[in-house]
């Protein structure tokens, strides 16, 4: 048992050849520049569904409010 335990560690650790390391970086750099657009973008659609809804309902949140709406309006973040 110790033996393919010893065997399955090798396995599972293996050898990356610097071509292989090369495009594991590049991928995952990759990864991370999408994964900031995606969070840039999801703030762009957060702020333009803030908007329309604004523009469709109004500012006067009391009217909510009566309808039972726990409403929270606050200043957007300078960038």
């Amino acid at each position: 048992m110790k033996k393919k335990k010893d065997e399955l560690e090798l396995a599972l650790r293996g050898y990356i050849n610097p071509h292989q390391r090369l495009m594991i970086k590049t991928i995952l750099t990759h990864i991370d520049f999408l994964s900031d657009q995606i969070e840039l973008l999801n703030l762009e659609v957060a702020t333009r569904m803030v908007e329309q809804i604004l523009a469709e309902v109004g500012t006067d949140v009391e009217r909510l409010e009566n309808l039972g709406y726990n409403v929270t309006i606050s200043e957007p973040n300078a960038s």
